[in-house]
């Protein structure tokens, strides 16, 4: 992925430090902290709530 999009490279980021600041802190929180924290929701709701997880594993079709 880092190969399609390759923004430390872009003139945008070269140019504004200050962008660049902010777009690294926003995606090492999306990456470090929200995305794991989505997972583990998630993972506790197909613990608690059964019902999600037999819909998902059901032959319906």
């Amino acid at each position: 992925m880092k190969e399609i999009v390759n923004l430390n490279n872009s003139s945008v980021f070269k140019n504004n430090e200050e962008f660049a600041k902010k777009f690294i802190l926003g995606r090492d929180f999306l990456v470090d902290k929200f995305i794991p924290f989505m997972v583990f929701i998630y993972q506790l709701l197909l613990i608690w709530m059964p019902v999600i997880f037999n819909n998902m594993i059901s032959d319906k079709e």
